[in-house]
């Protein structure tokens, strides 16, 4: 190239104020009008070249044809909201070289495209470009001295760009770590937490890999001769939680202040509603609990990110938000942590939960290790079995609890005991105790006991022991590992602990353990050596323990009223779950001890808990029916008002069922009835009929006409027809719904007596159907 053409006037522009230092400048080349020329011609194939071969990578965007900058960045945007979705903590690394163009190294630039495999002719007009390039200074007319160029291309060249770009192609592989991003000269990089390990893990697992990029980042900086610009490099932390993206740079204040006039909206309007009469003190109160307090419970998370003016701020708030939230029965113990401690000792007076006033951050937190235990303890609760309620749907949640913890002894028992199983219990075992010490299990027994007596002192809330009182010579069960002591003063001690809590109570349980009883199948053992505190003399009881309550009565022990229970281990527990499981054979006669186990789960309102066995169950069935699988699923579905879901599952159940030998046939009519009372719920009437009366004609094909299902199907099919109009159908199957409809309701009376007389002569007193009947006195008041 003509060394004319090498020679560039530049000129200085500021790129803030316009007066400056000369480091604050952006230079601009002026090269020759000719060699303009020359470099959009040679730009122009060398373009093609890239681009046949591939060399730039799609996450470069810079000074390209098809590459935005905005695609760029909405790209970007994905990436980072698509990992935070994931709940996982992101690290975004934003990077910026110093004089990028300038500090283009030529000795390097030229290595490199020999190496990308530029053709040699290219290389050698680049080279030609590059070098031996002189340069002055013009300002307002006076020009410096002509000095040479060593590093870099002429700012303002259109070849300069593609040539910086093609230079740095393969940083992306370098930093293959990160998820990376490149416009020109910029990049940015997002580093995110592994999925499927705690939150903590993730985060320190994060660091440790911001630090080894950085590393490598350092490294290829060296390697390239390209300075980082620290000044602009820079790393933003984000996370999802709570509703809000939280970030190392976000300022919290506008956020306080949004909340701060929500609250005081929304108080202002319940307010209102006092002094215009038009609503009670329960109502009020759900108000607040429901569009107040929920402002608090998720701003407080973010309290550790805010700036110490906004600390106190928020303080001041929570003083104000405490006696509107002290007597919630969620609310156990408040703390409070202020450097001026005396300033709220006055609080005690005021407020019955609060623990303690605060100035030493250890204190406080043994303070709180020592209450969690004394929660802990409180929060073992009891399930009662009323030894009238055998019936299936006549259980109430207490009993339906009682009845789970017994069946759940035998279903584990009869899971499966080969390798994979014990595997699978290991494994489980290794990761629930990670890290603790081997333990040394010895047992000791003595032959010679016919009884021991054990104790438990604890304290519970006014309502649990009103409820104790009300089961008295009723079966209890501990719904949790129960450990008690040999030594009554010690379980005493536990009783006497001290506590704010007006609303709880000391309790003292004394137990009789009957070691000579054959039939009881109650399991308890010493721990005594193997307990860190061997002076405890503990007793372990099993989970779902059975007592007899002998005795409750209120008693004064050294100086402090107790209430004390004399209760004993008794053997009826699994006698119940035989006779329940015997009485409703016929209701249950598909149902084996497993998936009782999910449906009994299903009616304590526990479908989530009841959905997680069945899942589990299709995994590993082993003998298990996984149609009745299927169905229990759909069942599940149907009552969580998820209907496709529900179909979806009954429609595998009734082709396991139909399409299986005839023994299983009926099961199919059953489910059949099931999706019937979905597309009922969908409004699909037509559909919910045809599919109830298919699984009608399917049982009496298999001679169940007098059956009790039967009358279910009856029942429902009346139901639709009731829906769509059609009295004359529906007759048949719900006269007395019809009657009364059609108002006639002295023939509707006649049928409603019927019915009660039947249900009176083979139903227990309390069974819910008896209940539907006793609605007969809606009857009687329309005759009226």
């Amino acid at each position: 190239l003509p060394d004319a053409w090498k020679e560039t006037r530049m000129i200085l522009i500021a790129k803030k104020e316009s007066i400056c230092s000369p480091a604050l400048t952006r230079p601009i080349s002026l090269i020759d009008s000719f060699l303009k020329i020359g470099e959009r011609l040679f730009l122009n194939r060398f373009r093609d070249v890239l681009l046949r071969r591939g060399l730039l990578p799609d996450n470069q965007s810079g000074f390209r044809d098809g590459f935005r900058l905005q695609t760029r960045l909405l790209l970007f945007l994905e990436d980072v909201y698509s990992l935070m979705s994931n709940s996982a903590p992101v690290c975004t690394i934003f990077i910026d070289f110093r004089s990028d163009f300038d500090q283009l190294w030529h000795s390097g630039c030229i290595g490199k495209l020999f190496r990308l495999g530029i053709p040699r002719s290219y290389i050698l007009w680049i080279d030609a470009w590059l070098r031996c390039r002189r340069c002055y200074i013009e300002i307002k007319g006076h020009k410096s001295r002509y000095f040479n160029i060593e590093k870099g291309g002429p700012q303002g060249s259109v070849l300069t760009p593609t040539l910086f770009i093609s230079y740095h192609c393969d940083m992306g592989q370098l930093l293959s770590s990160c998820t990376s991003h490149f416009f020109a000269d910029d990049v940015a990089a997002i580093l995110a937490g592994q999925m499927g390990v705690r939150f903590t893990d993730q985060c320190l697992d994060l660091e440790k890999r911001v630090k080894s990029f950085l590393d490598r980042l350092e490294f290829y900086s060296c390697l390239s001769d390209q300075p980082l610009n620290r000044s602009k490099t820079d790393a933003l932390f984000s996370a999802h939680a709570i509703g809000y993206i939280i970030s190392s740079k976000l300022d919290w204040g506008k956020l306080i202040k949004d909340v701060e006039c929500k609250v005081r909206k929304r108080i202002s309007l319940i307010r209102s509603f006092k002094l215009f009469g038009c609503s009670s003190p329960s109502v009020r109160k759900v108000l607040f609990y429901s569009h107040v307090l929920p402002l608090f419970t998720w701003i407080y998370p973010v309290y550790p990110l805010l700036t110490r003016k906004q600390q106190e701020s928020m303080c001041s708030n929570a003083f104000q938000l405490l006696p509107n939230i002290i007597n919630l029965s969620q609310l156990d113990s408040v703390y409070i942590y202020q450097e001026n401690r005396e300033k709220y000792i006055s609080l005690f007076d005021d407020f019955n939960k609060i623990i303690g006033i605060y100035d030493n951050y250890d204190e406080l937190i043994k303070s709180i290790k020592e209450n969690i235990k004394r929660v802990k303890k409180q929060m073992e609760m009891f399930s009662y079995f009323d030894q009238n309620q055998y019936s299936l749907r006549d259980l109430s949640v207490k009993s339906a609890e009682f009845l789970w913890f017994q069946l759940l002894k035998n279903v584990l028992l009869s899971l499966s005991h080969d390798d994979e199983a014990k595997n699978e219990m290991l494994n489980a075992c290794r990761q629930y105790y990670r890290g603790n010490h081997r333990m040394n299990v010895r047992r000791s027994k003595n032959g010679s006991e016919k009884y021991i007596y054990v104790y438990r002192g604890t304290t519970i809330t006014k309502e649990i022991a009103e409820t104790l009182k009300l089961n008295h010579g009723k079966l209890i069960a501990t719904n949790c590992f129960w450990s008690t002591s040999r030594r009554r003063s010690y379980a005493l001690s536990f009783a006497h602990k001290p506590h704010n809590r007006f609303d709880m109570i000391p309790v003292l349980f004394e137990i009789e353990c009957d070691l000579q009883d054959s039939n009881n199948p109650d399991i308890f053992a010493d721990i005594s050596t193997i307990s860190c505190f061997p002076i405890e003399e503990e007793v372990l009881f099993d989970v779902g323990a059975v007592f007899e309550t002998e005795m409750i009565k209120e008693e004064e022990i050294e100086n402090m009223n107790i209430l004390g229970l004399a209760i004993k281990t008794t053997g009826e527990g699994m006698e119940i779950a035989r006779k329940y499981i015997e009485l409703n054979q016929r209701e249950m006669e598909f149902e084996s001890p497993k998936i009782m186990l999910c449906n009994l789960l299903k009616r304590m309102n526990k479908s989530d808990e009841s959905l997680k066995f069945l899942q589990q169950f299709l995994k590993n069935p082993g003998n298990e029916n996984i149609a009745h699988i299927y169905n229990l699923i759909g069942l599940i579905f149907r009552d969580e008002k998820k209907y496709e879901a529900a179909l979806e599952y009954f429609e595998k159940a009734f082709n396991l069922y139909f399409y299986s030998d005839s023994s299983q046939q009926k099961y199919a009519a059953f489910v059949l009835h099931n999706r019937g009372t979905v597309y009922a719920k969908m409004k699909q009437l037509n559909k919910a009929w045809s599919s109830q009366w298919r699984g009608l004609q399917i049982l009496d094909s298999m001679g169940y006409v007098d059956s009790h299902w039967r009358a279910l199907f009856y029942r429902s099919i009346g139901r639709i027809c009731l829906y769509r109009n059609k009295f004359d159908k529906a007759m048949k199957f719900y006269i007395t719904t019809i009657y009364f409809y059609q108002h006639q309701y002295n023939e509707a009376l006649l049928y409603h007596l019927q019915a009660l007389e039947i249900r009176q002569k083979y139903l227990v007193p309390n069974n819910h159907e008896i209940g539907w009947s006793l609605h007969v006195g809606k009857t009687y008041y329309k005759i009226s």
